[in-house]
């Protein structure tokens, strides 16, 4: 087990074991594009300040590579996906850092210049135009199962 005092020496994990930096961020699941066609991809937005925990204050978190945002994306999903213990996952693993050696797709769009910051109005509709929308029509579910936590479609 790696102890706290060592860096990580994974190239896919986009760790700072110096400041415990702690960042707000809203995903949302998605399984549809615009045409309503399938196409499952999460909206994450993050924000542009994050706090410093070894500082105790707030600190400028508008830049993050973008090969390692697409590298650290990659892995964190994998990790977590194998965890599930899902039945030959291990090659499908495998597979993914063998022929996707810049990581899984991102697009990260640009921050526009002329935004006001301080426009909270414009802030919560645009949130509120990823988190609004449910991750797949109700008219898709075929069966819920409580017990098992488990949705059929």
């Amino acid at each position: 087990m790696m102890q706290s005092t060592e860096k990580s020496k994974c190239p896919y994990s986009y760790k700072n074991d110096r400041n415990k930096i702690v960042f707000g961020s809203v995903l949302t699941l998605h399984t549809f594009g615009r045409d309503l066609k399938w196409n499952p991809h999460i909206h994450c937005l993050v924000c542009e300040e994050a706090f410093d925990t070894k500082k105790n204050k707030m600190k400028n978190f508008s830049f993050i590579s973008y090969k390692k945002l697409r590298k650290t994306w990659m892995y964190q999903v994998l990790d977590l996906l194998s965890k599930q213990k899902l039945k030959h996952f291990h090659y499908l693993k495998q597979r993914f850092y063998d022929e996707l050696v810049n990581g899984f797709y991102v697009y990260a769009k640009k921050k526009e210049k002329d935004n006001d910051d301080n426009n909270v109005d414009d802030c919560v509709n645009y949130i509120t135009r990823y988190t609004s929308r449910p991750p797949m029509a109700e008219n898709r579910i075929i069966k819920y199962e409580d017990d098992k936590k488990m949705i059929r479609w």
